[in-house]
């Protein structure tokens, strides 16, 4: 015996959200990561745009912490009613979305730009710490290859590493110990 729907309820499918550009295995880390923007429970039924910015928020993060400063964000979006746009980002906090936004499927496609990354580190004055552990606070140096992403660049790393290296002096008892950067360059065109 069949029985009648209840009034007010829907038994569409959920909401749809996939991520593109950023390799296999970054895709699904990006996705995983913004699935906990979402509500505990029960998937949504759709997508409003408070939730498309704060997931274009925090892919900029994560992009720009994988050393990619300038990515683009597209997102392609199925509403309700069947209509497609598409939106575009080249900075986190850009123009708000149109409301209501009753997205059916999200699609964001990622194009990550240059890979910036630390080219040469020189140190000056470092005598109570080795130059390679030094240099271990900004890039990976225990590794037979070094490629790019082993010496990922991004201001936040750079300050972090700045305020580790300055952490370990005063641990080995230089009290006025400080750390700076002088003589930096950055190319935009190929990330070094």
């Amino acid at each position: 015996m069949l029985l009648p729907p209840v009034s007010g309820r829907t038994n569409s499918p959920p909401a749809r959200l996939s991520v593109s550009g950023y390799g296999i295995f970054g895709n699904r880390q990006l996705k995983n990561i913004l699935t906990v923007l979402q509500k505990p429970g029960a998937r949504p039924r759709t997508f409003d745009a408070n939730f498309v910015e704060d997931a274009v928020l925090v892919l900029f993060s994560r992009i720009n912490r994988d050393g990619f400063l300038y990515p683009k964000i597209h997102a392609t979006v199925r509403f309700e009613d069947g209509h497609e746009e598409t939106f575009t980002w080249t900075n986190p906090l850009g123009e708000p979305l149109p409301r209501p936004f009753p997205a059916r499927h999200v699609e964001f496609k990622i194009e990550p730009g240059v890979l910036f990354y630390f080219e040469k580190i020189n140190f000056a004055g470092v005598e109570a710490i080795p130059l390679k552990d030094a240099a271990h606070f900004f890039i990976q140096t225990d590794v037979i290859i070094f490629r790019k992403q082993d010496r990922v660049y991004s201001p936040e790393r750079l300050n972090s590493g700045m305020k580790s290296l300055q952490e370990a002096l005063e641990r080995k008892g230089y009290e006025s110990a400080s750390v700076a950067t002088n003589n930096f360059l950055v190319n935009t065109n190929t990330g070094s």
